[in-house]
């Protein structure tokens, strides 16, 4: 390791003419805790490192098997927004129909944007065109806009399930 001299001044006493020079060596280490205490930034890398190491201990907490018992898809609400004079919604309604019937518990509700219904009043600021599918669960909303969107919305149920 590479060590460079520097000269350290001392005033004693009162002396006017009393300075003492003194030199002494400072290895490279020494000189990074210098730079880091100066601006303050010895106490910034300790709390990035505690911080990381804290991150790293809740992550370890949260079992996989917490985890599965969180997930639930009986909470999942789709909310089918479409148009009869569509032809881009009537091609999706088949697979939204089919969708109906593989995931009984997933509560799924057409919503006609002529003739909307009161549930489907909740998440209508949502809709810019149709087709849009909004998928809600828990604090989660989801928005699949778009023929070619909403025939993603299988792999959607399956990854808020935890079952895909």
């Amino acid at each position: 390791m590479k060590r460079s001299s520097m000269n350290l001044t001392i005033k004693r006493g009162s002396q006017k003419a009393g300075w003492l020079t003194i030199p002494i060596q400072m290895n490279l280490l020494s000189k990074c805790f210098i730079f880091l205490r100066r601006f303050n930034l010895m106490r910034r890398l300790i709390l990035l490192v505690g911080s990381i190491f804290l991150v790293f201990l809740m992550g370890c907490i949260i079992t996989p098997t917490q985890q599965r018992n969180e997930c639930s898809y009986s909470k999942i609400e789709v909310y089918f927004y479409y148009s009869p004079t569509c032809p881009h919604c009537e091609n999706v309604k088949p697979y939204i129909d089919s969708l109906r019937e593989n995931y009984t518990n997933v509560g799924i509700y057409y919503c006609n944007v002529q003739d909307l219904s009161k549930a489907c009043y909740e998440y209508i600021h949502y809709v810019i065109g149709v087709p849009t599918v909004v998928v809600h669960t828990g604090n989660v909303t989801t928005l699949l806009i778009g023929e070619r969107d909403v025939m993603k919305l299988e792999e959607l149920i399956n990854r808020l399930s935890c079952c895909g």
